[in-house]
């Protein structure tokens, strides 16, 4: 089952997108659990008695906290980095503030099914993917660990040192491998040897970027642009 939340103060507008979510789910014989909430506030305190969700729509604009705060609480506060979250706005004028709180997509209102469907196959994909393992050699033994759970990678002569959720794991493997091959879809290299899962960064001031771990590492000029674009990327929008 995937659990998802709509966020948004106006009822029609999350009623609207409940049945958008509820018609891709028979069509395509999906199985959703859709709740809605008004404000916010309603939605942190859900998810701070241990509710999780896979997916939030979450509108940016409210009377008091705003939708951006709320995913800053969940990102940076509570250390979230597994729940995607999509924006819909009926301005598109935030990309930039969007930055360091790393949506999965953002959708300007009103929500229609063609911008909408896409984005959910989309979301599909990646939640089918996030269980993806990163195959090692550790003393003459293959082990294996979800890439979800790797924070960071880093080249050490010809070894391989992966920073996890869990601690710190040293491997023969090359260093241009992984990036290009195994881990491509979540890895973005930010200095010569050295590359952040795109799903733990809580936070960058393009210059930085800051980890779900706290460890926060400074982007080399010749990688900047690259990695602007993927995080442009993982914004979206129109």
């Amino acid at each position: 089952m995937i659990k998802i939340a709509i966020v948004d103060d106006e009822k029609y507008v999350c009623e609207h997108l409940k049945q958008l979510l509820i018609e891709y789910q028979f069509k395509y014989n999906l199985d959703f659990k859709v709740d809605i909430f008004l404000s916010c506030e309603d939605l942190f305190e859900r998810v701070q008695s241990s509710v999780n969700y896979h997916l939030i729509f979450l509108d940016i604009e409210f009377p008091n906290m705003n939708g951006v705060n709320l995913s800053k609480k969940i990102r940076v506060g509570m250390g979230d980095i597994r729940t995607q979250i999509i924006f819909i706005s009926a301005k598109d004028s935030y990309a930039m503030e969007l930055f360091s709180v790393q949506p999965f997509d953002f959708i300007v209102k009103p929500v229609k099914k063609e911008r909408l469907y896409p984005c959910i196959s989309k979301f599909i994909k990646y939640y089918a993917n996030s269980s993806m393992f990163f195959t090692y050699t550790l003393e003459n033994i293959k082990h294996k660990i979800a890439i979800s759970e790797i924070i960071y990678i880093q080249s050490e002569r010809k070894k391989l040192k992966l920073i996890t959720s869990n601690g710190v794991i040293i491997c023969y493997h090359k260093f241009s491998d992984a990036v290009t091959n195994e881990m491509k879809n979540d890895m973005v290299v930010v200095k010569r040897g050295l590359a952040v899962n795109i799903n733990h960064i809580v936070d960058t001031d393009f210059e930085t970027v800051v980890l779900s771990n706290g460890t926060k590492l400074k982007i080399s000029d010749g990688y900047r642009n690259s990695v602007m674009d993927v995080l442009s990327d993982k914004i979206g929008g129109s």
